[in-house]
């Protein structure tokens, strides 16, 4: 499923969270924006359709019409959105993003 482009408002527009100036201030009209999401695997999910697989003859298809739909995965946690300028994600600066995340 596509999801819909919306723009940013002037008053939603956030500094980069690594050098903490304005997205814009090298010049470059294009930023990220991304947000991380801790996810885990729902494993007896995902046993009881792999079961009901093999119980098929292997037809994924066939098991997925006729299994119960359920999440083969859950979100456990949402981090906080960052926004990064064009010459901090140039520099590479991982450890620094990985710290604002919480990952270290």
């Amino acid at each position: 499923m596509d999801k819909v482009l919306t723009g940013i408002k002037q008053t939603e527009l956030r500094p980069c969270s690594l050098c903490r100036v304005a997205v814009s201030h090298a010049g470059h009209p294009i930023f990220y924006r991304a947000s991380l999401e801790v996810c885990g695997l729902n494993i007896a999910a995902i046993r009881r359709q792999a079961g009901l697989e093999l119980m098929l003859g292997g037809n994924v298809r066939l098991a997925n019409a006729m299994g119960p739909d359920e999440d083969m995965a859950k979100v456990i946690e949402r981090k906080s959105e960052i926004w990064i300028c064009v010459p901090c994600l140039m520099e590479g600066r991982l450890a620094d993003l990985l710290a604002i995340l919480g990952h270290t």
